[in-house]
């Protein structure tokens, strides 16, 4: 499945897109230039590819923002996309 993921992840690319993994089942894909509703879509023609709903965070940059605080917000949104219901994708908190 990690495999499956990853090759979802990568296949559409641009040439200033970023694809890692980051540990266990968890990958890191930035989308410069694109709004965190483009990110949304992306991702949900990523799970119609793979037929299944994977937890998702989504996080926009905020101006001064280190890697770690981006990062920080999208895996807080991760956690809160597992409880919540398969219609929703939480967006990590801008604070």
């Amino acid at each position: 499945m990690l495999r499956e993921v990853a090759n979802c992840l990568t296949g559409d690319l641009r040439s200033y897109d970023l694809v890692a993994r980051s540990g266990g089942d968890e990958f890191v894909r930035t989308l410069a230039g694109q709004s965190v509703e483009q990110a949304a879509k992306r991702y949900e023609e990523i799970s119609r590819r793979l037929a299944e709903r994977l937890p998702i965070g989504l996080a926009a940059y905020e101006p001064g923002d280190l890697l770690e605080d981006l990062i920080d917000r999208a895996d807080r949104a991760m956690i809160r996309t597992r409880r919540q219901p398969a219609s929703s994708l939480p967006v990590g908190p801008t604070d």
